[in-house]
Parts: C-alpha cells; structure tokens; sequence
C-alpha cells in the first residue's frame, strides 16, 4: 500500500481503458516507478517461478460456488503488482488469469463464476465478465464519487517544550485526527457497513509532546449507500482500527480489527442489531492478529490471523472454528503459513490464503485441511495501466477494499472515506 498521507499531483486528469485477454504472452515491459515502494529496474523473478510465489503473500480469497474461487496477492520484495488466481476444481489446483505490473490489487469481489472485479490501491478498476479468461481495464476518475468523509478535529496547538529556548516559542501545530477506512462490506444493496480507524493526536502529558490513540470506525447504510451515519461506539472497545467483516444476514456481523506491523494483539467485535451497536467478543486463544473472519449463520463462522515469528518472519498460523457464534473457539489446524483470508462456501468447502503463496482447502467444514498451493502462474496476462492521474490540488485517495452490489455497482473505502463505483 502507499504512502498513508494523501497525494496532490500537479497534472491534468487521463482516463485510459483497454481490454486484455488472459493466458497469453507478452512482451516484457519496463517496471513502474511512478508509485512510492516501486523498485527500479525488471523483476528479480521469473513470472510463475517458484520464487515469485514463495514471495507472493495472497491477501483475499472469495468462493462463488463449490468448485470456483478466485484469490489476490502482491509480491512481497518490494516491486509493484499483483496476481489474481483461480480455481475451478474446488480449490484443488489454482492459475493465474491476471496480473498487474503498474498497479496493486487491494480488494476483489464477484456475483457469481462469470462477472466480477478487482480493484488497485490508486484506483484501477479490473473487470470481467467470463470468469477471469478476459478482463477490461479503466483507470478512469469518475467511476468513483465520494459519498461519506468522517470529519476530523481541527488542527490543534500543543505547547513547546519548557526552557529558556523555548520561552518565547509559539505553540507547535499539529495535524488534524487521521481517519481511514479500511473495509466495507452489504448484505443486501440497501444494508451496507465501512470499517476503519481514526488516530486521535491531542497535547501530551509533558509540553512538547503529543499522545496519539488508535479508535474503531463504523458507519452503516440503509438506503444503498446513499446516505452513511457513523456508530456510536463503546468507549471501552479495544483500541484498533476495524478492517474485514462477515454478515449472515442484516442483523447478525463480526469483524476483525488489528495489524501485524503495528504488533497489535487485535480484536473481533459483533453486533446483534444490525451494527447499531458492537460489543467485544471472545478472542481465539491463538497468538496471531486475527485478519479475516467468515461465518454461514449465526453459530458457525472460522478465523484466520497473521503471524511472524522472532526474525520477522511469517507463520505459522492457525485456522479456527465457533459453533457457538465466536463464545467459544477451536483450534483445527496449524499451518507453516501467516494467514490473510478464510472463506466457505457451504457447510462443507473452503479455503484460506495467506502468505508464501499458501492456499488450503477443507471439504469436510474444516475437521481437516489440506495444503492446495499448486499454482499454474505462468499464464497470467500482465494488464498495462497505470493509477489514475488527478487535477491539481485535488485529494487523491488510497483505496483499502471494494464490493459489489449489482453489475457495474459497487463501493469502496479509502483514506478519505467510502465511494460509490459505478461504472460506464
């Protein structure tokens, strides 16, 4: 993800579309540079080689039914881009049918086995309508419009530190609250909720200092996102920002809050009343920061986290099952993998993704899983566009999830609030 400060960018508005067909090959391009992190100079490793998944973490997967899925990952070395991966065979065996040079995925959704889309972090919107063998490409502005801005405390003074230095010293200003979102998620196209964090900054307690507190985001939509009122949360909630959730209807939610580079021990919240209000529920007795969590009904739901171990390095992880609505959970299996994403489809058949390009499936509602990561990654088309360009001085925003809600609709969270996506 880039730079979490927002970006001005002194130059005129470009929208580009082009269409791309998977499963061909390309001639090799130059790699981007234009995004901050982009490593200069051509990919260490081969597209498809072994390498490029053991650095490949897969941050997403979504089931669409018992036999297709699709999952997305970045490669972890530090260039841009991104794969998107599917399944026909149940999870069985997986092949890539996108990629991206230029850009980096950071949410995908799909209606069913044919028609869905992903999304990049600047704002490039993949879509395909036949199942991933063919995808169109738009790097267009407007297919977003922004529908709700958490507001912020205005710039606040602190005092300098004492001392004859500083006696005649103004105060030091700071920057306003920093509020980002970082998930949405419907249940039907009127019931929708966004996620996210705000860090509060006010005076410390020494003058020149500055505290800073981490608060959980919730906003909701009962109209189809035309409208978003924020929750009322707890004071007594834990002190992360909220990022993946899973409804099973418009009453019943959970959702995770943590994150792995911040070493936080994390949190899930659940709401019973349709998230007018969140309580904190019972966190896994496992030592990762949970990252996803998916439940069928009210009682039966799964939880993955990430880990790293004393080098930094990532794993292992562990997947866990509730039969009880989260009271209560059960370890089902340790794997050598920091898991990013769990998603079933039914009672019997899922899927959870993480890090080293790791996929693992289940068939029996998770008594057991089995490692899956056999990947054909060497068929992917490298789709050539770059993040949309903006108008001077106007906000560009970092996109951090994405859904649909019918053809050519959808919403998206970013650092500067949620965005209605519809496209042309």
């Amino acid at each position: 993800m880039r730079n979490r400060s927002h970006t001005f960018l002194l130059v005129c508005a470009i929208a580009t579309s082009l269409t791309v067909t998977a499963c061909q090959t390309e001639p090799a391009r130059q790699t981007a540079g234009n995004k901050p992190g982009a490593a200069a100079g051509a990919r260490t490793n081969p597209p498809g080689s072994v390498e490029e998944r053991e650095n490949t973490t897969l941050h997403a997967v979504e089931m669409v039914d018992a036999r297709t899925a699709f999952a997305y990952g970045t490669n972890d070395v530090g260039y841009t881009g991104s794969v998107l991966i599917r399944t026909t065979d149940g999870g069985a065996t997986w092949k890539c049918v996108l990629r991206t040079e230029q850009t980096e995925l950071v949410g995908i959704d799909f209606l069913d086995a044919s028609n869905g889309a992903a999304i990049s972090d600047g704002g490039v919107v993949y879509t395909t309508s036949d199942g991933g063998e063919s995808w169109v490409a738009s790097n267009d502005i407007d297919l977003f419009s922004l529908k709700y801005t958490i507001e912020t405390k205005p710039v606040a003074p602190v005092k300098p530190p004492t001392g004859a230095a500083n006696r005649n010293a103004p105060p030091q200003i700071i920057a306003s609250d920093y509020v980002e979102m970082l998930g949405v998620t419907f249940k039907s196209e009127k019931d929708g909720w966004a996620f996210g964090s705000r860090e509060e900054s006010s005076q410390g307690a020494k003058p020149g200092s500055i505290t800073t507190k981490t608060r959980p985001v919730v906003v909701r939509t009962t109209n189809g996102g035309e409208t978003w009122q924020p929750v009322t949360l707890a004071a007594d909630l834990p002190s992360y920002g909220l990022s993946r959730s899973s409804f099973t209807d418009s009453t019943n939610g959970w959702v995770v809050g943590g994150s792995i580079d911040e070493d936080d021990t994390g949190a899930v919240l659940r709401t019973t009343d349709g998230g007018s209000t969140w309580k904190i529920a019972t966190m896994p007795e496992a030592k990762q920061v949970p990252q996803s969590v998916f439940f069928l009904d009210a009682n039966n739901g799964w939880i993955v986290g990430a880990t790293e171990d004393d080098a930094g390095d990532p794993g292992p992880s562990a997947i866990l099952a509730t039969k009880d609505g989260g009271a209560t959970w059960e370890v089902k299996t340790k794997v050598a993998a920091s898991l990013r994403s769990v998603h079933f489809i039914d009672a019997q058949n899922g899927v959870a993704v993480g890090s080293g390009g790791k996929v693992f499936r289940t068939t029996d509602g998770g008594a057991t899983w089995s490692d899956a990561s056999t990947h054909d990654w060497t068929t992917g088309t490298v789709v050539e566009t770059t993040d949309p360009l903006y108008k001077a001085g106007e906000p560009q925003p970092t996109y951090t999830a994405f859904v649909l809600v019918a053809p050519g609709r959808g919403f998206a969270t970013s650092d500067l609030g949620v965005h209605a996506y519809r496209a042309k």
